[in-house]
C-alpha cells in the first residue's frame, strides 16, 4: 500500500485539505469533502492533444480524401483546408533513394547521360491514374496509392487509421477498376469501418453556397461540365472534353520547342524539356486574353489570311450623325492595359540536356504567354500549333492560309466530337440540352473550378464568349429554321406593324422584374453570371459537419466478403 494514495489512507492518518486550489485551467476550487478530488485537466481541447484527453478529432468525424489524377489531398472534417497535398513524382516509382526508373536518357549529339529515361509522352510518371487503363498497370497504381496513403497517415494526419471512417471525393467519371483497387487497398491495409464516395461537382456546388449550378471542372485530363440541380448531378446531361490542363501544358511545350528547334528536326518536345519546368513556367506567367482583345486579334488574323491590310489598333468610331464616339473610362483602361502588356518582355531559361546546349535562354513578350490558352481552349481543334515566332501582322498565333480555313471549316459540324468544340461552345451546348427549369436555374450560377481555372482571365473569357455566343445565336431554341428568306420577310412585316405601346409595356415589365430581383438580392432571369467556389474538398468538409449518411457507403465486412464496391 502506498502512503501517497489518499483514497487508501487510514481514518487516523492526518491529512490536510487546502480550501482553495487554483489551477491554470481557470480557477478550479476543490471541494471540502472527506476524499480529495482530482483537479481538472490543464490542457485545452485541440486536435493535437494526447490520446487520453478529449479531442476535436476523436468524435465520430470522418477523414476527407480527395483523389485526383496528379494530386492527393487529405485532412480532417470541419477544417478550412486539407492537412496535406501530395503530388505524384517520378521518384515514387522506384525504390527509396533511387532517382527515376528505366535507365537513363542519352544526349543525341554528345552521347552523355541526360537523366532518367521517359517513356510514351513523358507525363505518365507524373500521373496516378488515367481514364484509359489499357496501358496502365493496376498493380503499380495500387503501390503508388499505398505509398501516398502511408505518407499521409504517418507524416501529416498522425492518427490511427482503424478508428476513422473515410469520405473520399472522386471526379464525376471515375474508372470502376481504380475505385475497386482503392477500396481493396484501404480495407486491407488501413481497415477503416466505412468508406463514403462523393461526387466532386456536388461538393463544388455546396462550397459555393448553392444548391443548383452548372459546374465547369477544368481538370488535368479532361473538362467535365455537370449540371447540378438541388444537390443532385444530372448525369444524362454531362458534357466531356479532352481539353484540360494536360493539353494546355502540351501546347505550351510544343510552342517552345517549335521556336528553338532546327528545320527538319522531328524530335518530340517532351524529350527535350522537362514537364515540371514547362508546367511551372505556365503556372507562374500564363494568362488569358479578354473577349474583346481576342475578338480583335481574330479579326486581324482573318484580314491577313484574305490578303487585306491590317487596321491600326485605334480606330475612330462615328455614330449615325457623324459625331465621334467618345471612349469610356473602361475603354481607356483596356487600351492602357494592352499597351503595357505589349511592351513587357520575359526571360525564359530551360534545361535542354538532349541537345547541344545545356541551358537554352529565350526572350519572349508577355503577350506570348496567353497563346497557349488560345490554342488549348478557344481555337478550333484543327488549328495547327506552330511557334512563338509571330509573322508580321499575325501576332503570336499563326495565320492560316485561306485554303486551310475553308478546308477546316467545311463539313466538320456533322462529324465533330465534343472534344473538338471550343470550351465556351461546349458550355453553351450543356445549357442548351438541359430542361428549361434546370437551364433557368443554372444560367446565373456557372461555377468554373479545377486546376487551370486559376489562370488569370480564363473565367471571365469563358463567360464573355458565352454571352456573345448566346447573343449571336438569338436565344436558347433547340431547333432553328433554315428558311432564311422567310425569316427576313417575317421580321420585315413585324417591324412595319406599329406596336410601340406593347413594346414599351413589355420593356417596363422587364424593368420591374429586374428591379424586383435587385431588391431581394437576386439576379434577373437569363443573366449569365459566374460564381466563385472554395473547391470540392471544402464542400466535403462542410458536408461532413452536417452528419448526413452518404447514399454510396461501403462497409468493410461487406466489401471483404464480396470484393466489390
Amino acid at each position: 500500500m502506498s502512503s501517497r494514495d489518499p483514497t487508501k489512507l487510514s481514518p487516523n492518518t492526518p491529512y490536510k485539505l487546502s480550501t482553495t486550489a487554483t489551477s491554470s485551467g481557470g480557477g478550479h476550487r476543490s471541494s471540502l469533502s472527506a476524499n480529495p478530488t482530482t483537479p481538472q485537466s490543464r490542457f485545452s481541447t485541440s486536435g493535437f492533444s494526447s490520446p487520453g484527453g478529449s479531442s476535436l478529432h476523436q468524435v465520430d468525424e470522418p477523414l476527407i480524401f480527395e483523389l485526383g489524377t496528379r494530386f492527393f489531398r487529405a485532412g480532417f472534417s470541419n477544417e478550412s483546408a486539407p492537412r496535406c497535398k501530395i503530388g505524384i513524382t517520378p521518384e515514387m516509382y522506384g525504390r527509396v533513394g533511387l532517382k527515376g526508373r528505366g535507365g537513363t536518357r542519352m544526349n543525341r549529339r554528345t552521347g552523355e547521360a541526360a537523366g532518367p529515361r521517359i517513356r510514351n509522352t513523358g507525363i505518365e510518371e507524373w500521373e496516378l491514374w488515367t481514364n484509359d487503363l489499357r496501358l496502365k498497370d493496376l498493380g503499380v497504381v495500387e503501390d503508388l496509392m499505398e505509398r501516398v496513403l502511408r505518407e499521409a497517415y504517418n507524416k501529416y494526419l498522425l492518427i490511427e487509421s482503424k478508428s476513422k471512417r473515410l469520405l473520399i471525393i472522386l471526379p464525376p467519371v471515375f474508372p470502376l477498376a481504380i475505385q475497386n483497387t482503392l477500396s481493396h487497398l484501404l480495407f486491407l491495409h488501413f481497415q477503416p469501418p466505412t468508406i463514403t464516395y462523393l461526387s466532386s461537382p456536388v461538393l463544388s456546388c455546396l462550397a459555393a453556397g448553392l444548391r443548383s449550378a452548372l459546374i465547369v471542372d477544368i481538370g488535368w485530363q479532361e473538362t467535365t461540365i455537370t449540371p447540378v440541380y438541388e444537390l443532385r448531378p444530372l448525369t444524362s446531361y454531362i458534357k466531356f472534353s479532352s481539353r484540360g490542363s494536360k493539353s494546355l501544358v502540351e501546347v505550351f511545350g510544343q510552342l517552345l520547342w517549335n521556336t528553338i528547334k532546327h528545320p527538319g528536326d522531328d524530335e518530340s518536345w517532351w524529350r527535350i524539356f522537362n514537364w515540371s519546368e514547362v508546367e511551372d513556367l505556365l503556372s507562374r506567367f500564363g494568362w488569358c486574353k479578354s473577349s474583346a482583345d481576342a475578338r480583335e486579334a481574330a479579326r486581324q488574323r482573318a484580314r491577313v489570311a484574305f490578303g487585306l491590310p491590317v487596321e491600326p489598333a485605334e480606330v475612330e468610331e462615328f455614330n449615325e450623325d457623324g459625331e465621334k464616339i467618345r471612349k469610356t473610362s473602361a475603354d481607356i483602361r483596356a487600351q492602357k492595359r494592352r499597351e503595357v502588356i505589349g511592351d513587357a518582355k520575359l526571360e525564359v531559361e530551360f534545361k535542354t540536356l538532349l541537345i547541344e546546349e545545356k541551358n537554352t535562354k529565350m526572350q519572349l513578350p508577355f503577350e506570348a504567354m496567353s497563346v497557349a490558352a488560345e490554342y488549348a481552349f478557344f481555337l478550333p481543334s484543327w488549328t495547327k500549333v506552330q511557334s512563338f515566332k509571330g509573322e508580321e501582322g499575325g501576332g503570336y498565333i499563326p495565320v492560316p492560309a485561306v485554303e486551310e480555313l475553308m478546308e477546316g471549316c467545311q463539313g466538320r459540324a456533322e462529324y465533330e466530337d465534343e472534344s473538338e468544340y471550343t470550351l465556351p461552345y461546349l458550355v453553351f451546348l450543356a445549357l442548351l440540352h438541359c430542361p428549361v427549369d434546370v437551364r433557368a436555374t443554372c444560367i446565373p450560377r456557372i461555377v468554373i473550378t479545377g486546376g487551370a481555372a486559376n489562370m488569370p482571365g480564363l473565367k471571365s473569357r469563358i463567360l464573355g464568349d458565352l454571352k456573345e455566343l448566346v447573343e449571336e445565336r438569338g436565344g436558347w431554341e433547340l431547333v432553328k429554321t433554315r428558311n432564311k428568306k422567310g425569316d427576313d420577310r417575317q421580321r420585315e412585316l413585324v417591324e412595319k406593324k406599329p406596336k410601340k405601346v406593347e413594346v414599351e409595356m413589355l420593356q417596363s415589365e422587364k424593368d420591374d422584374l429586374r428591379i424586383k430581383h435587385a431588391k431581394i438580392g437576386g439576379v434577373a432571369p437569363g443573366t449569365i453570371r459566374g460564381v466563385e467556389t472554395m473547391g470540392p474538398w471544402i464542400g466535403g468538409s462542410i458536408l461532413s459537419g452536417a452528419r448526413i449518411k452518404g447514399t454510396v457507403e461501403v462497409e468493410r465486412e461487406k466489401f471483404m466478403s464480396t470484393h466489390r464496391a
